[in-house]
């Protein structure tokens, strides 16, 4: 949480009664008849008088790209003279099972939502009311990164009638967006169109990246920045940094627009309050050396150059600023030191697909990491295969002991037995394989016993058979 929004809900704490939810909710198809209704999870010490904007049944909305998850259906009416929240019904299944709202404060166009989605984690909504929605941001407790999330007015009376997950309102007219060819005016009519939607952030920056590819003047890619961050604001101080991140993203690497980037930087480091917290720290450090890669100044891009290579020996896989540097190593006619870095987004696994295509300096199409390879290398056909199994073995396994270093086994010891079940099309077992892979180079057969069971996890395995399966299950 930023320095701004704890400030804020210190201040909201001072002023109000937080009641907390003891096993109070009620079942699907309950109303907000004050003498039936248990008592709401938190109230207000405000008066009722401004309490109609806020009466009815409200649906909790969190959205992530273009999916809607809706976990809770929330009755705000008043209760004792003051607003009051209560639960009316809870998604079922079992993605929010253990969510218990815990906290509720209001005051004035603001709410606190805290949740416990698990045993020792909390997740906080806060919001502000605008007409018809509360719109704002859904963050763990003591994290800085933020989902929008809303409360919208809906008539439904338990969660029976609402489809979860689905896909976000605006989702077809934003694809369209993206299709279109005058992709300007597409995103302006979708912001005009639709204000209160969390795509309305994402459609922002589709319309700055235009605005930068087609080399629009300077003053009017101010106005298109100036414009996203005053609509990040709409959605609480918890969203406005990760805006003038992705501001700074997309213009720090054009001679045009590094005033943009460098005034997005700096205000990020007036709102959060320096030394940044970790995770921001390390997004700057990226930002900061990509900007001054960009640089006019031989002496701005050297020191560009020096500190991102100090920044990826703690994060060697950071795609960005691998191509970055390799792109930099490029265009300094450094070919051999960008012919290894392009060599590894080739040979990893994973990386190559999350690269995609990398911009060729002469404006020629796009190429791949193993086009970009085969391009800058002298070697050919054999040399060349041998030379990236080569970059692979050091790569992938570069956690792996020097064989002088090596531990000592006992003799006569007990042999492991290792089985790891994985999948040749499953991103997410590629860690498991390599540290599979890592233990065996390490302890070679018969140290250790490795046994992989591959399975159709996500799509079809053509090295799984029965006998894998049936060890899996």
């Amino acid at each position: 949480m930023t320095t701004t929004s704890e400030s804020r809900i210190t201040i909201l704490a001072l002023f109000l009664i937080v009641f907390c939810l003891s096993g109070l909710g009620c079942g699907p198809g309950s109303t907000a008849d004050k003498d039936s209704e248990p008592t709401p999870v938190g109230t207000s010490t405000e008066q009722v008088e401004d309490l109609p904007p806020w009466v009815g049944r409200w649906m909790l909305v969190i959205t992530e790209q273009t999916t809607d998850f809706h976990p809770f259906l929330v009755q705000i009416g008043e209760f004792n003279g003051q607003r009051a929240l209560r639960e009316v019904d809870k998604a079922p299944g079992p993605s929010f099972e253990s969510w218990k709202m815990t906290q509720v404060v209001f005051r004035e166009d603001e709410i606190l939502l805290s949740i416990n989605i698990r045993e020792g984690v909390t997740m906080n909504f806060v919001g502000e009311l605008h007409g018809e929605a509360v719109l704002g941001a859904f963050f763990m407790e003591g994290e800085l990164d933020v989902t929008p999330a809303r409360l919208v007015k809906t008539s439904a009376t338990s969660m029976s009638e609402i489809q979860t997950p689905d896909k976000t309102e605006g989702t077809d007219a934003f694809e369209s967006a993206i299709k279109a060819k005058d992709k300007i005016t597409a995103f302006q009519t979708f912001i005009k169109d639709h204000p209160d939607l969390p795509l309305t952030n994402s459609a922002y920056f589709e319309l700055i990246n235009s605005a930068v590819a087609q080399n629009l003047p300077l003053e009017k890619v101010e106005e298109f920045t100036k414009n996203s961050i005053d609509s990040s604001k709409r959605w609480g101080p918890n969203l406005v940094p990760e805006t003038l991140f992705q501001i700074a993203t997309l213009t720090k690497s054009s001679p045009e627009y590094r005033s943009i980037a460098r005034s997005a930087l700096d205000q990020i480091k007036e709102i959060v309050g320096e030394p940044l917290p970790d995770s921001y720290a390390e997004r700057m450090d990226l930002l900061e050396s990509q900007y001054l890669l960009s640089s006019d100044s031989a002496e701005d891009q050297q020191s560009g150059g020096e500190k991102l290579q100090t920044f990826l020996v703690d994060r060697p896989f950071e795609i960005n600023g691998l191509i970055a540097l390799a792109t930099h190593f490029e265009k300094t006619n450094k070919k051999e030191e960008a012919l290894k870095i392009y060599s590894k987004l080739a040979v990893l696994p994973g990386l190559s697909r999350m690269v995609g295509a990398i911009p060729n300096l002469d404006g020629d199409e796009p190429q791949t990491a193993i086009q970009k390879v085969e391009s800058l290398s002298e070697k050919k056909g054999d040399e060349l295969t041998r030379y990236l199994d080569e970059t692979y073995e050091k790569e992938a396994f570069y956690f792996v002991e020097p064989q002088d270093q090596k531990p000592t086994l006992k003799e006569n010891r007990k042999i492991p037995l290792l089985e790891l079940f994985t999948g040749s099309a499953c991103p997410p077992c590629v860690a498991g394989d390599l540290a599979l892979g890592g233990l065996e180079k390490e302890f070679p057969s018969p140290k250790i016993i490795a046994v992989r069971y591959h399975q159709h996890i996500p799509r079809p395995d053509p090295l799984t058979n029965s006998d894998s399966e049936a060890r899996f299950s």
